[in-house]
């Protein structure tokens, strides 16, 4: 793994339980700096880099390099385009201490974890809130048990989210479900086919903008 080299970091992090993003509080989000010369150990070459503004790691000019597709770029980009937007984190695809983890269990009673793909920042009053936003391809055999564990895990703590959304692209265009309606997590949980995709297509989902 190969990282840039500025001459500083700028790190944020973030605490679920020092504030709730939807209340008046202390910043929940607290901005630090740190040497270049120990960079976080989980970054990685990017096969095709695309240099991103306003990551929670970002080097002297403000950029992080980051490896989407092309709706993970869209994604990203209609979240910066936001009026309270802050900044974002690239959730790491690999179960690492730096990762925001979601055990699940598979059809086989096999556990494994769901890394989310996106954590954004937004402020508002005052106040700073995290969301996670999940682009995801639903073709994968273990789609439903991480949709169904991000339903749990959003019933449990999602408190401390302004957003939970998970988002499919369907046909040409992107597909959001709100994780935190109890209508969609309730038909999340009780969806018992092989095919997520449904869920997308229908009422329950909204078009992403």
């Amino acid at each position: 793994m190969v990282a840039p080299t500025p001459s500083r970091w700028t790190t944020w992090s973030w605490s679920p339980n020092s504030a709730s993003p939807s209340t008046p509080a202390s910043p929940a989000w607290a901005a630090s700096t740190a040497a270049a010369t120990n960079p976080p150990t989980w970054w990685s070459t990017p096969r095709t880099t695309t240099r991103s503004r306003c990551h929670l790691y970002a080097d002297s000019v403000g950029q992080f390099p980051a490896e989407l597709n092309t709706w993970e770029t869209t994604v990203l980009a209609t979240e910066l385009a936001r009026p309270t937007f802050v900044a974002w984190y690239r959730n790491p695809s690999r179960p690492t201490p730096a990762s925001l983890r979601i055990a699940y269990q598979d059809d086989n009673d096999k556990w494994g974890s769901l890394q989310v793909d996106f954590l954004v920042a937004r402020r508002n009053d005052g106040t700073l809130g995290a969301s996670i936003i999940d682009p995801h391809g639903d073709y994968l055999a273990d789609t439903r048990p991480k949709l169904q564990a991000l339903a749990r895990y959003a019933e449990l703590h999602g408190e401390h989210y302004v957003r939970i959304e998970s988002i499919v692209k369907v046909g040409t265009t992107l597909r959001v479900l709100d994780i935190h309606d109890l209508g969609v997590r309730a038909a999340v949980m009780e969806f018992d086919g092989a095919q997520v995709g449904s869920l997308y297509e229908g009422d329950l989902a909204r078009d992403y903008r």
